[in-house]
């Protein structure tokens, strides 16, 4: 069960880390566009 718990938890903070991620990278690529313009 501990293990479940510990996978659950990982699983749980990815997801968020992901979006960031993505996030980050969506601005980023947004602002280089603008910029090339």
């Amino acid at each position: 069960m501990s293990c479940k718990a510990r996978r659950w938890q990982k699983l749980k903070h990815i997801p968020s880390l992901r979006l960031k991620l993505a996030v980050a990278v969506t601005i980023t690529m947004e602002v280089e566009d603008v910029g090339e313009e």
